[in-house]
């Protein structure tokens, strides 16, 4: 049995179902560990407001829903969190985690909490050489491309537009933008391609997909690129607009985007 801890920014219910999933693997989540709040980067702030505009006519009817209304409101009163925080915590003395939420400068009264491999659920940011340091087992990320050739946000999009390999990349985090020990790469297969939506799906159910098996070959030690090489030219930043059309014209889905 393998016993991990999971990071997070938000607790949400895709948690309980990542957890179930690793079990499943022999893995057991034994604390899960809420990120201090943070303030979101301009440059993933910019990547927000494309991916929005792009996909502005696919979730149209969405937005207006009345459900959405409702967490609207739950959100504004704060009554959303709580009851989050009740459920976890019931959830927690159920299945034998527990939920910590660490302060602002990534630490915790419970030192037991950074003895164990630690995996990213979600996370804005760069973690910082500080609180890298405090987990002393590591931490894994899986990046939603192949790194290090395409590495930063939007990597997966600009390796589909440049006919590059496409998966995803589990890795040791460091205090880099996707440069840590890679342990492993998992392929997405071409052939599964048919728009930019489904193919941003694709990749993020084969990213948490991957995790037990990049937990099992870290746990082993077992690195497939432990020194990659970096370069600047690797991150090419946010896909523009103009780029996404471009990408949605050369997959033969001209009617994905409304603008």
């Amino acid at each position: 049995m393998t016993v991990i801890a999971i990071i997070c920014q938000d607790l949400d219910l895709g948690i309980t179902r990542f957890i179930k999933s690793l079990s499943r693997h022999n893995i057991e989540v034994r604390y899960v560990l809420v990120a201090p709040p943070c303030e979101i980067h301009p440059k993933r702030q910019e990547q927000m407001r494309i991916k929005h505009d792009f996909f502005q006519g696919v979730d149209k009817v969405k937005k207006i829903a009345p459900k959405r209304l409702i967490v609207n409101i739950l959100n504004t009163l704060q009554i959303k969190k709580k009851l989050v925080d009740v459920f976890f915590n019931f959830l927690g003395l159920v299945h034998g985690f527990k939920v910590i939420n660490l302060d602002e400068r990534w630490n915790t009264t419970d030192k037991d909490a950074f003895k164990l491999i630690s995996v990213v659920y979600s996370l804005e940011g760069l973690l910082t050489k500080e609180a890298i340091s405090r987990f002393k087992n590591g931490i894994i990320n899986i990046h939603p491309a192949i790194i290090p050739e395409y590495r930063g946000l939007d990597a997966g999009l600009w390796a589909l537009l440049e006919n590059g390999p496409v998966g995803v990349s589990a890795y040791q985090v460091d205090e880099g933008i996707d440069t840590g020990p890679v342990i492993k790469t998992y392929l997405l297969e071409v052939k599964e391609i048919k728009d930019i939506k489904t193919y941003l799906s694709n990749l993020k159910l084969l990213k948490y997909k991957s995790y037990a098996n990049a937990i099992q070959e870290y746990g082993k030690r077992n690195f497939e690129n432990p020194h990659p090489e970096i370069s600047f030219s690797q991150n090419r930043g946010v896909m523009s607009l103009d780029k996404l059309n471009l990408l949605a014209t050369k997959l033969g889905n001209k009617g994905e985007s409304r603008i």
